[in-house]
């Protein structure tokens, strides 16, 4: 059964990395977007599920509200926190600390 299962997914992954590859794959603007935003939303979906299910009754309501608010808070986060940060927008003292961990890395020490 998993050399069944491994030997579909090949056939199915190796070509799709050509059509990558090659260029032609054309990749909507908000997948590459929710992927950027993927970590983020990672770090808060606990928090949004843990919200929602306090605030609502109704199981089904949970369920896609949690999915709901898991993505927004993740996409809020993203553009707030995570994005400013990546790009040295949050002035100094995120330079200072960003500097200090490359120097650190450089000469290898702790």
């Amino acid at each position: 059964m998993s050399v069944l299962v491994g030997l579909t997914m090949a056939l199915t992954i190796v070509p799709v990395a050509q059509w990558e590859r090659s260029g032609t794959m054309v990749i909507p603007r908000y997948v590459l977007f929710l992927g950027a935003a993927s970590y983020s939303i990672y770090l808060v979906h606990v928090i949004a599920i843990s919200t929602v299910a306090r605030l609502v009754s109704s199981w089904p309501l949970v369920i896609s509200g949690s999915v709901v608010a898991g993505v927004a808070a993740g996409i809020v986060y993203h553009l707030v926190i995570e994005r400013p940060l990546l790009r040295g927008r949050f002035g100094t003292t995120a330079r200072l600390l960003s500097s200090k961990i490359l120097l650190r890395k450089r000469t290898g020490s702790s």
